[in-house]
């Protein structure tokens, strides 16, 4: 039995779209393994699947845009928030994370960019700095 010229053309268009859908899951798993290790340190923080999303969204760049973070943010099937409802994402993940030492800074009519804490050297030449501070007035108070 032989199919008519238009369902002959449906179904190598449907093979070419389900070969291209392998292709895109592929490429998504690919992805989501780059950003795993953001993903376990957002993790262990207790952040939910929503913030997580933006987290590594943000590590893994040096800055991400509005609509990388809102589809980070909600998933490519609940469909895309708005610049607003990101904006409110932005500021609750800042809060959760600056006990971490990250911040996260605008970029302006772009998104945003994650800042990681300073280095632990400088970290440690600060902690010096202060005890030496403290022995100081320590030593002048007993005097």
């Amino acid at each position: 039995m032989s199919l008519p010229a238009g369902e002959g053309r449906a179904e190598a268009a449907i093979r070419a779209l389900r070969e291209e859908n392998d292709l895109l899951r592929a490429r998504v798993s690919e992805l989501q393994h780059a950003l795993r290790p953001y993903n376990r340190q957002a993790l262990e923080w207790g952040l939910g699947p929503s913030h997580t999303g933006m987290f590594a969204t943000l590590a893994a760049r040096s800055a991400a845009s509005y609509e990388a973070l809102a589809l980070a943010g909600v998933g490519p099937t609940d469909g895309i928030r708005s610049p607003e409802t990101v904006k409110t994402q932005i500021a609750r993940l800042r809060k959760r994370i600056a006990p971490y030492g990250y911040r996260i800074e605008p970029v302006w009519g772009f998104g945003y960019r994650l800042v990681p804490p300073k280095a632990a050297t400088e970290t440690t030449d600060v902690c010096v700095a202060a005890l030496r501070c403290a022995g100081t007035a320590l030593r002048r108070a007993a005097q």
